[in-house]
């Protein structure tokens, strides 16, 4: 796959006129999730569900009453199918939470606040990725910055455009003075996650957020390299 170069990929502060490109790539790129918590062991995370474990609990009691085979096979399908619409409401509740906390008003909510910004990348006329920067909520003394909102649209993945998008984001925090720059990634997402590892994060811890197990990435912004969260 060609890789874009520099001067082929502008990265710039995101226009009024954008926002709703801006939602729609955030919206498409991220439904991936629902594939990737389905493919992989992070969907296990949905055990803990009052739904699955009722559900559960009440199909082994009637095939093991009933020692049908049919109920069992029951069981086993019910429960697949529970987990998957699991994945899909919190999914769905992810999405609608971020657009009405964050991209309602992306100029007001990024662009005019200070120490916050939504870059896009523009390739052939056209917003191919996006990229946003804000104070980091739990560092209360404003040294760190979370990285939010990083989603290349599928045909330009592996091309260049998210290192771009990352660069100018990094150089941003350190223009303004931010010492630290986290990010979060689901665990299980193979892909992001050695994206970020290869550009120089590190893991500080997991988390649970909706269900679904969160690792929180760091990268000091600062030569000596010292962690300072």
């Amino acid at each position: 796959m060609i890789q874009l170069t520099k001067k082929e990929i502008l990265i710039r502060d995101i226009e009024p006129n954008e926002t709703d490109i801006a939602v729609k790539i955030f919206k498409k790129e991220s439904f991936e999730l629902v594939d990737l918590f389905w493919n992989s062991n992070v969907s296990l995370t949905f055990i803990s569900h009052f739904e699955w474990i009722c559900t559960s609990i009440v199909c082994c009691l009637i095939g093991y009453f009933t020692e049908s085979i049919t109920y069992i096979m029951f069981t086993v399908i019910s429960c697949y199918i529970i987990r998957y619409f699991q994945i899909l409401r919190c999914y769905m509740t992810y999405c609608s939470d971020t657009v009405k906390t964050e991209m309602t008003d992306i100029i007001n909510s990024f662009v005019n606040e200070d120490g916050c910004c939504f870059k896009v990348a523009v390739f052939d006329g056209e917003v191919i990725g996006t990229v946003a920067v804000r104070k980091y909520a739990s560092n209360p003394k404003g040294r760190t910055a979370e990285l939010l909102r990083m989603y290349v649209t599928k045909k330009y993945q592996r091309r260049g455009v998210g290192s771009r998008l990352l660069d100018v984001a990094r150089d941003y925090c350190v223009t303004y003075g931010y010492e630290n720059l986290v990010l979060k990634t689901t665990v299980g997402n193979v892909k992001s996650t050695n994206f970020y590892v290869r550009y120089g994060f590190n893991e500080l811890q997991k988390i649970m957020e909706s269900g679904v197990v969160t690792a929180i990435y760091w990268m000091s912004l600062k030569k000596e390299d010292k962690q300072n969260i």
